[in-house]
Parts: C-alpha cells; structure tokens; sequence
C-alpha cells in the first residue's frame, strides 16, 4: 500500500484509474433489513487529482439527486479504498443546489443522508469499479454495494449504413421532411467515437470546471468582447460556451447542425495525413424529438443524472453560429455512444444512426456541396472562411 501510494504522490498512477464507471448501488439496514434503497451512480476520478473522486448519485425523479466527494487510497493491484469528505444534493423540480437539511425539510423527512460513507474495499481496473462500502446514520453502520462498469470504448463504432455521396443526399432528404425532428453532425474519421472537448482532457468534474475555468473564461471573454456574458443565466452561459467552443476552448457541448449538409462538409472537408482503407467520413444522425421526450434533459452542472441535453443557445457575438445551423448537446457522460446505445436498450427503440461515405467520395461530394453554397465561406464568415474556400476550390 505505502508503494502505491508513493507512486501516486508522484504522478505514476496507473492509467485504468482515471474514468468514469456507471453502475449500481445498493444498501440495506444491518440491523433489521427493513429498508433497503437501491439506485445508480457514476463515479468518477480525474487524471490532475489521483487520490481524490466523486460519486453522482441518481435515485429516479421523486428523490433528490446528490452527490459525495471522497478522498482515495489506490493500492497494490488496484485495490481502492476511500472516505467521504462532503456532500451537495440538488433538487430537480427547481433546478438547484441545496443543503441536505434543506432537502431532508423539503421532501418532507422521508429521506435520509449519511453522515460519512467509507469504501471499506473495492477494485477498480479500465472496465469494472466494484466496492463494498458502508455508511453511518444515527449510530447505524448501513452496508452496501457498488458495481459499476466504464462506458469508455476504445473501438470505433460500426456504422448503420455505409452509402455513396448519392445515396446520402436521398437518405437526407427523406429526413428532413420531418424539419426539425433530426440534428447531424459530420466527422472527418469513422475511427474516433463522439466524445466532447471537454471529456477528451480527461475530465469530469464540472463543478470544479464552472468554479475555476469558466470563471476565468468569463472574465477574459467579458474584457475583450463588446457583449458581457453572465454565468448565472443559463441562456447566457450556454452562449458564452458555444462562443468558446468555436474558438477552441474544451467544453461539454458538442456541435451538431440542423443541416445534413454542413455535417456532411464537416465530414468530407478534412484531409487526414494518413487514411487507411478502413477509415472512411462519418455522419452521425440524432432523432433529437424521439431523444429529448424519452430521457432526462438538463443543463445544471451539478445535476448528478447521466445526461446528453440537446438545446439550441443564443448566438451572442458568433458569426458562425446561423450559417453553421447550429445546436449543442450538453453532455456530463463521456462516452456519449455508449451512453445512447445503453438507452436505446432500455427504451427498445434507434436514437442515433451512424452514416459512412467511403474517402472515394470525397472529390465528387465537396464539388457538389459547392454548388449547394455549403461551403468555408459560407460557413466561416471573415478571412479565414475566404481563405479556406479558396483553399478548396484551388487545390483540392
């Protein structure tokens, strides 16, 4: 144990854990079994912060969400043990952040918190988090389990339907009959999975991420822009993210456009330096009605319940945002596939449909884009779309 924890100390934490487990957890009296309150929780750690994580906890919509942080030893074969250090509920009918007095007086005292929780032993490894663990209250000692799984995949998805640039444009246009029933979005390679910018730093916590980074984004963005940008409105941050996003900074949102067409530029419009004969251009097609009626929908960074929300922000000062069609999906969850094809099981119906168009296409389809307008300087109003579209057109 005092090896690894010296290994960690100095920055050589083993790679399986850092992530995000999704699972099931379970607890019952030790005294006389009369209650017993399961649910589900995602627990996560970050790769900056090795000895410490944070459980969101979701026990369905009549009871409030919370969320524990926990100090963490990592021994020898990955063993885990930890200790809570504090707890924040939320509320999901008002949509905030409470203490737990406050959340025991308003769900009328049907509830209870621990006072402390300890992982009294558990494993963790780069696809299993399994730990017994148990909790205090009121002088019980309430044991319980937790088994988890990580949704990360390193293999790409398979597609639904691989088709040429001519059969893509008649799929679509069968689509978009239903105006806004889908949303697409384009990849230049069919070998990375949707994942945000935000996740692909291998972070978690968004918490932490609205306290310490988005705060100081603020600040810069709001001494630079003629537009001033206040966290506290909901409507307001989503457009200072989405500005952000467009600029480069990581955030949770992924794009996506109302229009199979941008996607389709922002698939074919990328040139790898390398191209195996596997890799082809992916479009990714959302039924975001079917999606938002079905599943939890949130935009509240300390709402603990696995979420991708798809919402459509202000384009406060973001040229790109109405040529581009543009709308977001706020995700906490990391592997968003992963998380679509869990619940796609569960509600026994296709959210997400996966497109291919093999690279032979590319040529024929970017000319044919063209002369739909679709193109860099339609989609990026300034120099750099100029530049870029005649980049396309002159040496393509």
């Amino acid at each position: 144990m005092q090896a690894s924890t010296n290994n960690l100390n100095q920055g050589k934490a083993p790679e399986t854990i850092f992530g995000q487990w999704i699972g099931k957890f379970e607890g019952k009296s030790s005294q006389d079994g009369s209650f017993a309150f399961p649910g589900f929780a995602t627990f996560n750690i970050e790769r900056d912060r090795p000895q410490s994580g944070f459980a969101c906890i979701d026990q369905g919509q009549q009871i409030h969400g919370s969320r524990k942080d926990f100090t963490l030893q990592i021994g020898a074969g990955n063993r885990i043990t930890g200790q809570s250090a504090s707890t924040i509920v939320f509320d999901w009918r008002k949509n905030e952040t409470i203490s737990v007095e406050e959340s025991v007086r308003r769900q009328e005292g049907k509830v209870f918190y621990f006072e402390e929780i300890t992982i009294d032993e558990g494993f963790i490894d780069a696809t299993t988090l399994t730990c017994s663990w148990h909790g205090k209250y009121r002088g019980q000692s309430i044991p319980g389990t937790f088994n988890a799984t990580r949704l990360k995949q390193s293999e790409p998805s398979q597609p639904d339907k691989i088709q040429s640039w001519e059969e893509f444009k008649r799929f679509a246009a069968e689509l978009i009959k239903g105006r806004g029933k889908y949303i697409f979005r384009g990849q230049a390679s069919s070998n990375h999975r949707l994942k945000t910018s935000f996740h692909r730093e291998n972070r978690y916590d968004l918490l932490r991420y609205n306290e310490e980074d988005c705060k100081r984004l603020e600040q810069h963005i709001n001494a630079t822009s003629f537009r001033q940008y206040n966290r506290s409105n909901p409507a307001d941050f989503g457009a200072l993210l989405s500005l952000a996003q467009h600029h480069g900074f990581p955030t949770p949102l992924l794009d996506w456009s109302w229009s199979p067409y941008v996607a389709a530029y922002f698939a074919l419009s990328s040139r790898l330096k390398t191209e195996p004969a596997s890799d082809n251009h992916r479009i990714y097609v959302l039924d975001a009605t079917a999606w938002k009626n079905d599943t939890a929908q949130a935009l509240h960074f300390a709402d603990p319940r696995p979420v991708i929300t798809v919402e459509e922000f202000p384009a406060h000062n973001n040229p790109r945002h109405l040529p581009q069609q543009s709308v977001h999906a706020f995700s906490n969850v990391e592997d968003i596939e992963g998380w679509i094809r869990f619940r796609e099981r569960i509600n026994k119906r296709q959210y997400l449909t996966i497109i291919d168009i093999p690279r032979l296409e590319r040529e024929f389809a970017m000319r044919d884009l063209a002369y739909m307008g679709v193109t860099a300087a339609s989609l990026f109003p300034g120099l750099d779309g100029v530049c870029r579209s005649l980049k396309e057109q002159f040496f393509p």
